[in-house]
């Protein structure tokens, strides 16, 4: 992808149904959610703070959203 038109990623806990935001905090507002570049800082996260229900949240810059399952 062109520099600037980065896919931007996020993380979102299904069980909660809420958004990754910074230091093990979560949000229901999407907007207020942390966005990150790299896949590995998320699975990071994963293991970090012990999640099973967590899905990458993958924002493309067409606007399309997927949710893939990340931790298990």
């Amino acid at each position: 992808m062109a520099k600037g038109h980065e896919a931007k990623h996020q993380l979102y806990d299904a069980a909660s149904g809420k958004f990754f935001v910074r230091n093990g905090e979560w949000t229901r507002d999407q907007s207020q959610a942390s966005s990150f570049s790299d896949v590995s800082a998320l699975v990071q996260l994963c293991l970090r703070y012990g999640l099973k229900d967590a899905q990458l949240l993958i924002r493309t810059p067409g606007g399309r959203r997927i949710r893939v399952p990340i931790c298990a």
